[in-house]
């Protein structure tokens, strides 16, 4: 994205402190989406319907005169239903010196943090790619609490290593379905991960481990590799496997995705392929016979200044631990602009 400085604001100077800076950069869609994903009561089959999303995200960092850095990036989005009122939809808060960082707020915990998504290029205005009933965002545990991660990393060289935990700000606060909502006590999330990116005679390949626990509802851990050659095109692969606590699932969930990527000049294209075993990816359940599987599409073509044309479909189906299958698809046209 165009980044804009604001000279009044942009660098401030006070005691104690070198200088700061703010940038803002923005985005819009705007385009058709469809498909059953946008399903309700009275349409079943869903519709096809306008779309427009717009956001604005302020970035600010800063250095103190001992050498750490320092910074925090808020973004604001228009609210559902294209009501223009803003929104903090996304925010983290930290602070850094040399190879260690500690991240606060509306962050990705470490599992999330290791693990790549196997959507490798392109993308669509409503991200309908990555909505089919087996994609894995790798999110794991995260906001199985109050949504405040606190996550540390430190790198060296290729590698670099994060620690990450969430914490319960609402002790007293009982589940009522655990499968669904495992908040029953102040268990903490804990998470830690591992990653190497580097270039292998031309090829970048990033591997990420991760592992994710919380007490009375089970432990994560996932392994991803990815690459992207020379040529253009990416290929990556990533397995994860739940261990639940025996009062949300007697068998384990598994996640097993493969996805492929192109891009050339101003031509991306992504497709991407998810499972899980023993899950129901669109009730949220666990199941010993629950299954979600699905494919993601994205097209995009840049078109120069911040504009690109971009296409999504997402399909798949889940069934429940009954045998009950529920089928999925969505799509999109429309265009993204970064400013």
């Amino acid at each position: 994205m165009k980044k804009i400085l604001f000279a009044s604001t942009a660098l401030v100077a006070f005691a104690g402190a070198a200088a700061a800076e703010v940038t803002v950069t923005g985005a819009a869609e705007m385009g058709i989406v469809g498909g059953n994903r946008y399903a309700t009561a009275s349409n079943t089959d869903g519709v096809t319907q306008f779309w427009t999303d717009v956001d604005v995200t302020f970035t600010m960092s800063g250095e103190a005169d001992n050498g750490l850095t320092f910074g925090t990036k808020v973004k604001f989005e228009e609210a559902a239903g294209g009501i223009a009122t803003q929104t903090e939809d996304d925010f983290a808060v930290w602070i850094a010196y040399g190879n260690a960082r500690l991240d606060m707020g509306d962050t990705d915990g470490a599992f999330d943090w290791a693990m790549q998504e196997m959507n490798l290029a392109a993308g669509s205005i409503d991200d309908s790619e990555t909505e089919h009933p087996g994609f894995n965002g790798n999110a794991g545990f995260d906001g199985h609490e109050d949504g405040q991660i606190a996550r540390f990393t430190y790198t060296f060289g290729d590698f670099a290593a994060a620690l990450s935990a969430e914490i319960d700000d609402d002790p007293n606060a009982q589940a009522i379905a655990p499968s669904v909502n495992p908040d029953s006590d102040d268990d903490v999330v804990w998470g830690l991960g591992f990653k190497y990116s580097g270039d292998l005679g031309g090829t970048k390949m990033n591997v990420g481990l991760g592992y994710q626990d919380q007490n009375d509802f089970g432990s994560l851990i996932g392994l991803s590799v990815d690459a992207t050659l020379a040529s253009g095109f990416k290929v990556g692969a990533s397995y994860s496997e739940m261990d639940p606590d025996s009062n949300i699932a007697s068998d384990n969930v598994t996640h097993t995705a493969i996805g492929f990527g192109y891009e050339m000049n101003a031509l991306s294209i992504g497709l991407n392929y998810g499972k899980y075993e023993n899950f129901d990816k669109m009730s949220g359940t666990y199941g010993s016979a629950a299954e979600s599987d699905g494919y993601g599409l994205a097209v995009a073509y840049d078109l120069g200044g911040g504009l690109a044309v971009q296409f999504g479909y997402g399909v798949g189906d889940s069934t429940t631990a009954a045998g009950v299958d529920s089928d999925w698809d969505s799509y999109s046209l429309g265009l993204a602009m970064s400013f």
